[in-house]
């Protein structure tokens, strides 16, 4: 009887991201949104990459609302990264 959570997790606006700094600049998003990820949750918490641009992160033993605010330092956490072409990236 132990609690799960699943949260998706999907780079806004990615398309126009690659077309305005190309392709390169893309996969480097990619990279650190997923290190952002990695680095907010749990170490038995599994991290993977669902899509081109979505990800997916499985918290264990974890309730709706704990999840939710895991969900929220994620967004923040991307949402506080810095790139030197000055690209805002969200999710």
């Amino acid at each position: 009887n132990r609690s799960m959570s699943l949260i998706m997790i999907d780079i806004d606006n990615f398309k126009a991201i690659n077309d305005r700094f190309g392709h390169l600049f893309g996969d480097k998003v990619i990279r650190r949104v997923a290190d952002a990820i990695r680095g907010t949750v749990r170490h038995d918490d599994v991290v993977g990459r669902y899509g081109g641009e979505e990800f997916i992160v499985v918290l264990s033993n974890t309730p709706r609302d704990v999840a939710k605010d895991v969900a929220e330092k994620i967004r923040r956490t991307v949402e506080d990264l810095h790139f030197d072409e000055n690209a805002k990236i969200t999710v």
